[in-house]
């Protein structure tokens, strides 16, 4: 079994990259366990266990990825965002969050000051924001 971490999922491609101590392993989403279909799809800098890692086309990949810890919904302010460059920042509590367009659950522009909700993860070592959308809106694009 190795402990890993997520470092890069793509939503809109369905897979993503594992990584720890010089590893990088790839898996799909139906090697992605979830609790329930409530809980987020992978969360950029989580800790994840995979029991088996299997020779892939271009890499390993892994045949099954476990969550360790169950993901919490934060809420937070828009610091800033550049609609042209589709990105900026979130501030809650005493912690600032990258937020990318690619990042919003649903189709919006993120309002210096609005109220937002997300899932905090790691991205290069810095806190970004996941699954980004405002207060109130059913995040239909991760729940499949």
């Amino acid at each position: 079994m190795y402990e890993m971490e997520i470092d890069l999922y793509s939503v809109s491609h369905g897979y993503g990259f594992c990584v720890a101590k010089g590893l990088r392993v790839f898996f799909r989403i139906e090697d992605f366990h979830r609790e329930s279909s409530e809980e987020p799809l992978p969360i950029c800098g989580e800790p994840v266990s995979i029991d088996r890692v299997i020779g892939g086309e271009k890499s390993p990949r892994a045949a099954s990825v476990q969550r360790l810890v169950r993901p919490q919904q934060h809420t937070g302010r828009v610091k800033s965002f550049d609609t042209h460059k589709g990105w900026g920042f979130i501030e809650s509590g005493d912690t600032v969050y990258f937020l990318h367009r690619s990042d919003l659950t649903v189709p919006f522009v993120p309002i210096i000051g609005s109220r937002v909700t997300f899932y905090a993860g790691i991205r290069r070592d810095k806190p970004r924001a996941c699954y980004v959308s405002p207060p109130g809106k059913v995040e239909d694009s991760w729940r499949t």
